[in-house]
C-alpha cells in the first residue's frame, strides 16, 4: 500500500507555516502603515504578497500529488473492507457448522485460529487505509484553506464590474384623450347651470278658472251647523264659475238690520220654488245646478 512519505508531509507542513507567517506580517504591516511613508509600506506589502503567492502555488502542486494518492488509498481501503467482511463471514460459518454438528471439535479447533487471523489482518488493513485517507484529507483541507483564505493586504484580483441593473419599465400613466381633457378643463371653468323651474301650464277652459277653490261662505245662522269644504275637481270648470257668481251675488245683497225688511225678502224668496240640498239641507236658487254651500249636484 502506498503511504504518505514523511518528506511530503514535512514539505506541506513547512509551506503551511510559511503561509501563516506571511499572513501575520501583512496584518502587522496594516497596523504600522500609517506611521511610514506610503511608498515604503507598498514596497514591503508587494514583497510579502508575492512570497505568499509562491507558497500558495507550491501547495497547489502538492495538492495534485496528494489527490492522486488519496484515490489510490481509497481503493485499498475498499479492498481491505471487502477482505474483512469475507473473513468474518468465513469464521462465523465455520462456528455455525461446528454448533450444528457437521464439524467435530478437532476440525473446528484446527480451522479456528486461521480464520480468526484472517479477520484480524483484514481489520488492521482496513484501519491503516482509513487512517491514511484521513491524513490525506486533512492535508487537502489545509491546502484548500490556504488557497481559499485571502491574505490580509494581498491585492485581490479586480472584480468584474456588475452589469447595471436594468430598470424595470415604468408603467405609462394613462393620459386622457384630448377631447376628454378639453371637456374636463371646460367643466372646471364653467359655472354650474341652475335648472329653471318649470312654468305651470295654463288651465284650459277660461280665465276665471282657479287652481284652488275660493273659500265657501260661512253658513247662515239658520243652517245651524258646520260643513266641510267642497272638494272640486280640476276639470269641473262650470261648477267653479257658478260658485263664483253665487258668492258675488251674496256679497252684493245688503243685510237688513230691522225685522221689517227681513220679512218681505224672506217671503219673496220662499214665494218661489226653492231647491233644498239633500246633503246639507240648504236652500238654493231653482236655477242652480249645484248647492251653493256644499257644492253637491242638485
Amino acid at each position: 500500500m502506498m503511504e504518505v512519505s514523511p518528506e511530503m508531509r514535512g514539505a506541506v507542513g513547512s509551506l503551511l507555516e510559511q503561509r501563516a507567517q506571511l499572513q501575520g506580517w501583512l496584518a502587522r504591516l496594516d497596523e504600522l502603515s500609517a506611521d511610514v511613508p506610503n511608498r515604503v509600506a507598498e514596497r514591503v506589502r508587494g514583497d510579502y504578497t508575492e512570497r505568499l503567492r509562491g507558497v500558495t502555488d507550491a501547495l497547489a502542486e502538492h495538492r495534485e500529488v496528494i489527490t492522486g494518492e488519496m484515490d489510490s488509498v481509497r481503493g485499498q481501503l475498499a479492498d481491505a473492507e471487502a477482505r474483512y467482511a469475507s473473513s468474518a463471514d468465513a469464521l462465523e460459518e465455520a462456528r455455525l457448522r461446528y454448533q450444528i454438528g457437521e464439524l467435530d471439535w478437532d476440525t473446528w479447533a484446527t480451522r479456528r485460529p486461521e480464520l480468526e487471523s484472517a479477520v484480524d489482518e483484514a481489520d488492521r488493513a482496513t484501519g491503516v487505509a482509513r487512517e491514511a485517507v484521513d491524513r490525506l484529507r486533512e492535508l487537502l483541507d489545509e491546502i484548500e484553506g490556504a488557497r481559499a483564505a485571502a491574505a490580509p493586504g494581498e491585492a485581490e484580483p479586480p472584480k468584474a464590474e456588475a452589469a447595471p441593473k436594468a430598470e424595470a419599465p415604468k408603467a405609462d400613466t394613462p393620459k386622457p384623450d384630448s377631447a376628454k381633457a378639453d371637456v374636463s378643463k371646460k367643466g372646471a371653468k364653467a359655472e354650474p347651470v341652475k335648472p329653471e323651474p318649470a312654468k305651470p301650464e295654463p288651465i284650459k277652459g277660461g280665465a276665471k278658472a282657479k287652481a284652488t277653490p275660493a273659500p265657501a261662505p260661512e253658513p247662515s245662522k239658520q243652517d245651524g251647523g258646520s260643513h266641510a269644504e267642497p272638494v272640486v275637481g280640476a276639470d269641473d270648470l262650470e261648477f267653479l264659475e257658478e260658485l263664483d257668481r253665487a258668492i258675488a251675488a251674496s256679497n252684493r245683497t245688503p243685510a237688513a238690520s230691522d225685522s221689517t225688511l227681513e220679512e218681505p225678502q224672506t217671503a219673496a224668496v220662499t214665494g218661489a220654488a226653492l231647491l233644498t240640498c239633500k246633503e246639507c239641507g240648504s236652500t238654493n236658487d231653482p236655477q242652480s245646478w249645484y248647492c251653493e254651500v256644499c257644492g253637491v249636484e242638485l
